[in-house]
């Protein structure tokens, strides 16, 4: 599984607003498919992402990346352009 800009926004989204039905609505998909997008992510990674407990769902202090340090590699890998054909090389990204 690779993880997408999708999938990173949908971490940001649960953590800014601390539900998934909430983060759903933010992202104009369904509580299921977010839930869904959640758990492969959480699977994928080996760790669960969030606490969840009514009433919010909080980030794990365990989590290995915060959620706003994906969003920061998020807007980095997606605002980053190729660079023009002899241009000096560009900043190198943020590791994600």
């Amino acid at each position: 599984m690779d993880l997408g800009p999708q999938h990173l926004r949908m971490i940001v989204a649960v953590s800014e607003t601390g539900s998934i039905g909430k983060a759903a609505a933010r992202l104009d998909l369904t509580q299921p498919a977010v839930s869904t997008m959640l758990r492969r992510v959480e699977k994928h990674l080996g760790v669960r992402l969030f606490v969840r407990s009514p009433p919010a769902w909080r980030s794990r202090p365990s989590a290995p990346r915060s959620p706003r340090g994906l969003a920061r590699c998020s807007r980095a890998s997606t605002t980053s352009t190729p660079p023009s054909p002899g241009a000096a090389p560009a900043a190198r990204p943020v590791p994600c």
